[in-house]
């Protein structure tokens, strides 16, 4: 299972992310309220809210990117195989 502090770091990657691409008014009306307290329902909560918007391939290679930039080599593999996430996978 994906670890609090995980979850809290991909979150915060994953807003950077957004906030970079769309900025971030247009990442505050995507994800809403977020219970940011609770960071690995809310990691869910924004995969399943991102998915709605901008399709499930593109928020894998998004969580793809953040989770292998954020963690060493070992730690990122593992988040991606609990997040079932590879890249050249088909949905």
């Amino acid at each position: 299972m994906v670890s609090k502090e995980h979850a809290e770091v991909i979150l915060r990657g994953m807003y950077k992310t957004l906030g970079n691409a769309v900025g971030s008014p247009v990442v505050n009306k995507i994800v809403g309220n977020l219970d940011i307290e609770n960071p690995i329902n809310a990691l869910s909560d924004l995969r399943k809210k991102l998915e709605e918007v901008f399709g499930e391939s593109t928020v894998k290679n998004m969580l793809y990117v953040v989770i292998t930039s954020s963690f060493d080599n070992e730690t990122a593999q593992k988040l991606l195989n609990e997040l079932q996430i590879s890249i050249g996978e088909s949905t």
